[in-house]
């Protein structure tokens, strides 16, 4: 999920910044203002790695700089069909959420978790109901907890202003 692209953003800023260290004052800006933000276009820009171009122009006004800068980032974007894991933070009949880099809800509903059954705050695969008997089954590997990882596939993705909210089926 995650992956190099290359992304063009704008910064506007005062003539204060004109000075010896412009350069390296405007590519911390540009890395303040946009890493870990998120948007429909691009995701999550999880870092900003290198600067391939960058253009200035001077507002007609005279009182502000406009930056546009070229640059290689880290960044995630949820996809449909993506098999991704993660640890739940909520698991209730109604099904198991989860975040992924603060940015990325997930969410998979009671009708994607078959072959399952909640009990309390647990979802306990029906095989391991049948294999009770067996003592070498694996328990981890048949329940579903707050201290292990889910693998699920995105089934559908909605962008809602600065952050992304997937349902997911279990894997």
């Amino acid at each position: 999920m995650k992956r190099t692209a290359e992304i063009k953003k704008t910064l506007c800023v005062g003539a204060n910044v004109m000075d010896a260290n412009i350069i390296k004052t405007i590519v911390r800006l540009f890395r303040q203002k946009y890493e870990k933000t998120c948007d429909e276009e691009d995701g999550i820009i999880i870092s900003i790695d290198k600067m391939t171009n960058l253009t200035n122009v001077i507002s007609k006004d005279s009182c502000h700089i406009h930056f546009t800068a070229t640059f290689q980032a880290q960044t995630v974007k949820p996809e449909k069909g993506l098999v991704v894991s993660f640890t739940p933070t909520l698991i209730l009949p109604k099904g198991i959420f989860g975040k992924l880099y603060d940015s990325i809800s997930l969410f998979v509903p009671d009708e994607y978790i078959k072959g399952w059954t909640f009990k309390g705050d647990r979802y306990v695969s029906n095989e391991s109901e049948n294999d009770s008997e067996n003592e070498s089954t694996d328990s981890e590997n048949k329940t579903i907890t707050k201290d292990h990882e889910v693998k699920v596939m995105i089934h559908d993705i909605k962008f809602n202003t600065t952050k992304y909210n997937c349902i997911c089926k279990l894997v």
